[in-house]
């Protein structure tokens, strides 16, 4: 039979010497006591922080900074830089920008790999990034692209088709069907529905066709930029983070481009790891209540016993004139 010492030494347990002549004193085996009392109390905490946002609690979404994708056409030319304002990757340099917590995101835009039936991307126009446009000697074309819409629940978050320079004379007209399924399964998208229909049918896979069209040669080309799709892989409800804001403070910050001090706001929230941990100072939320955009700045993570138990996040107003986070669809 194993001793109860020997299990308490396989365990990994301290363990006083027991030869010793003396009475076992009261503190011999209190080591191992103390850590599960400690981890226990980390417990205790985690669970009253989770609580405590349940009870005052602000919700919030959250806009993680893409680091992997295709790179955005906005750095076309001798340009090393992604262009501040650009509406395929908000001043990110990678296509999308920011992927919103409980969604993915597919856009369609010149970069990507795309079928063009008289329609070519106008890499030559120095405004970036380039939009498709038909060929000087066409009235019709269209871009054709194939999009995966793997691990989706049903449900459409945002969607856009983005396009420039059309009139009574020019059209871009975007349709949708089943990946592999014959032409005519095209439908007309007029809003998220018609795609929602497809991922509620358990679509995997979508093509998407943007036709471009003109009345004749003389009118201006219409443009198409990018197709801009998020479908949810959590419930909407189950994507909403909560948090706890105390009272809003304001700080003086250097504007960067009026070189001068002005008044920022700034706030503090505390928000339940169990749900999302992995925040960075290149992320944002937008805060419901008060319908605004907050970028982090400081990210710090409190652990009790090797368990994280809590996060605190600093964040700053979004100002106006950093147009890139501004663009970016909520």
């Amino acid at each position: 039979m194993i001793s109860s010492h020997t299990k308490m030494q396989n365990w990994g347990l301290k363990v006083e010497n027991t030869d010793r002549v003396s009475d076992q004193s009261r503190t011999d085996h209190y080591d191992w006591k103390a850590h599960y009392m400690a981890e226990d109390i980390a417990r205790r905490a985690a669970k009253m922080q989770t609580n405590a946002l349940d009870i005052d609690v602000r919700l919030f979404n959250l806009y993680t900074r893409m680091v992997n994708g295709r790179r955005c056409s906005c750095f076309r030319g001798v340009s090393q830089e992604p262009k501040g304002d650009c509406p395929i990757c908000f001043g990110q340099g990678i296509v999308g920008g920011f992927e919103k917590f409980g969604t993915r995101l597919e856009v369609v835009d010149p970069s990507r790999l795309c079928a063009c039936v008289n329609v070519f991307p106008d890499v030559a126009n120095i405004n970036l990034p380039p939009m498709f446009r038909l060929n000087d000697d066409s009235l019709s074309g269209f871009v054709i692209c194939d999009v995966d819409i793997g691990y989706n629940i049903g449900e459409v978050d945002y969607f856009n088709c983005y396009s420039g320079l059309t009139s009574n004379l020019s059209h871009v007209v975007a349709y949708v069907k089943p990946y592999g399924t014959q032409d005519t399964s095209y439908v007309e998208v007029k809003d998220y529905k018609q795609i929602e229909t497809l991922l509620s049918a358990g679509i995997r896979k979508i093509t998407f066709k943007i036709t471009l069209s003109r009345n004749h040669l003389e009118v201006v080309s219409p443009c198409f930029s990018h197709l801009y799709l998020r479908y949810r892989t959590r419930s909407k409800q189950e994507g909403i983070l909560k948090g706890d804001i105390p009272p809003v403070q304001n700080s003086s910050l250097f504007d960067p481009n009026g070189g001068s001090q002005n008044s920022f706001t700034s706030l503090s929230i505390v928000v339940d790891p169990a749900v999302f941990s992995n925040y960075t100072t290149d992320d944002f939320f937008y805060e419901f209540e008060k319908e605004l955009k907050w970028k982090i700045f400081e990210v710090e993570k409190k652990r009790q016993v090797g368990s994280l138990t809590q996060i605190a996040l600093q964040a700053s107003l979004i100002q106006d004139y950093e147009t890139g986070y501004m663009k970016v669809p909520i």
